[in-house]
């Protein structure tokens, strides 16, 4: 009722955005094709680009391929055909479609049309980054940089291509150098300052500083509240901080921006199995696995969630779908609890030490191996590679920690004590 209110003040292209993302984000899809269509009758300007976009975007995820094309060949003609972000998006739809080639072919004759545009340029190198083409990104921005070596966009695609190139080969002189070259663009006030941010905060993220994450995305909202990106990774940083509650609404306000993107369904599907929402996990997940049947983390929570549902033999098929020669040791360790639940410890034994043959010191699993072991009353065949591995990794106090849990199974409580103590020291 507000934002029909807000239109009725001054229905123009933010109040059409904005009504557009709630009734996505609430999965009220019949009126959303209304209000994205607000959007693009009242856009000016480079509004008019987002606005086709973002509602051919939202299409897209919600595999109404033609209604897509429909949207963006509208835009391409009205603002012209080598529009960079509409032919982005248009490559993005082949994509989704199952057809890559095509995709790239898109990008790589917009380039040919017009040899010197840079934004061109930049929006192949964006696709071929995504695509994990990242020496390729970098040689066609170097093109882009021969044009202009001051434009701010394709400067600041050249420092993030330059940090992931850094990230994958553990090389911090292209780290540090492309840090610099991100924090000059965000100093400067260019227009771009607010994907600079983004492209701060998700490096921030994958380093692990979740914390630092979050201030910089919340930075990057303040300047572009209709960055879906911002508001994933904004929840994506809130996650890994443990606040689960307001990742969800960072999220919802995400799928809002972008429909049924698959990343983004994935990690909420994450986000509900962690709250307990297993149905929701469930809803969310299932759209996203189709899409991304090697991501394990999905893959866990959507067992999570049918375990907490009663149904396991329906999370043994999550499970079962993974050849056991490709299965990652968590999968291996979401087997063995299932077996355990349905009371099968020695298929659960061989589960754990599947796991342990790929991650010996993984410190969740050597505990659960040992739990099994006490229950069966056998011996502790798990408690040498406790303490060999607790030897390996003196820096871990998980694995401290069960090493003096065994001592104290051993009969040798002064042992015991001091590897807790040194598990305290470690992670006071």
């Amino acid at each position: 009722r507000v934002f029909r209110q807000a239109i009725d003040v001054e229905g123009d292209f933010h109040s059409y955005i904005a009504f557009a993302a709630f009734l996505a984000g609430a999965e009220r899809f019949d009126d959303v094709d209304l209000a994205f269509e607000g959007a693009v009758d009242t856009a000016e300007g480079e509004q008019a680009v987002e606005a086709y976009g973002l509602y051919a975007g939202f299409l897209s995820t919600q595999e109404r391929f033609e209604q897509a094309a429909a949207v963006l060949d509208r835009g391409l003609e009205e603002l012209g055909a080598n529009e960079p972000r509409l032919v982005f998006a248009l490559a993005k739809l082949h994509e989704a479609q199952g057809r890559p080639d095509e995709a790239e072919q898109v990008l790589r004759d917009a380039v040919e049309a017009e040899p010197e545009s840079i934004p061109a340029k930049i929006t192949l190198a964006a696709y071929l980054s995504e695509a994990g083409d990242l020496d390729g990104a970098l040689g066609v921005i170097d093109a882009a940089l021969a044009i202009d070596s001051t434009d701010p966009a394709a400067r600041l695609r050249r420092a993030d291509l330059m940090m992931q190139v850094g990230m994958s080969k553990d090389d911090r002189t292209l780290i540090e150098v492309g840090r610099k070259i991100l924090d000059e663009v965000i100093e400067s006030g260019a227009p771009n300052v607010a994907e600079a941010l983004v492209v701060k905060g998700r490096l921030a993220l994958a380093r692990g500083d979740a914390r630092e994450a979050e201030l910089t995305l919340r930075r990057a909202i303040d300047r572009d509240a209709l960055s879906w990106r911002a508001h994933y990774l904004l929840g994506a940083a809130l996650f890994a901080r443990g606040d689960a509650v307001s990742a969800r609404t960072a999220l919802a306000h995400a799928q809002g921006l972008a429909g049924n993107e698959p990343r983004l369904l994935a990690l909420k599907a994450r986000v509900h199995a962690a709250l307990g929402e297993s149905e929701l996990a469930l809803e969310a997940g299932g759209i996203a696995l189709r899409k991304r049947s090697n991501d394990v983390h999905l893959r866990l929570a959507l067992v999570q969630a049918q375990i907490a549902l009663g149904r396991p033999e329906l999370a043994r098929k999550l499970i079962a779908a993974v050849p056991e020669d490709r299965r990652s040791a968590p999968l291996h360790f979401a087997s063995g609890r299932l077996h355990e639940l349905q009371g099968e410890p020695s298929k659960a034994r061989a589960d754990y030490e599947a796991a342990l043959e790929i991650d010996p010191y993984a410190s969740g699993i050597l505990k659960a191996l040992l739990s099994l072991e006490r229950r069966e009353g056998g011996a502790l065949e798990s408690a040498d590679r406790i303490l060999a591995a607790a030897e390996a990794r003196p820096t871990d106090a998980d694995l401290a920690r069960l090493a003096g849990q065994v001592a104290l199974l051993q009969g040798d409580p002064e042992r015991a004590q001091r590897e807790v103590e040194r598990a305290i020291r470690l992670a006071p």
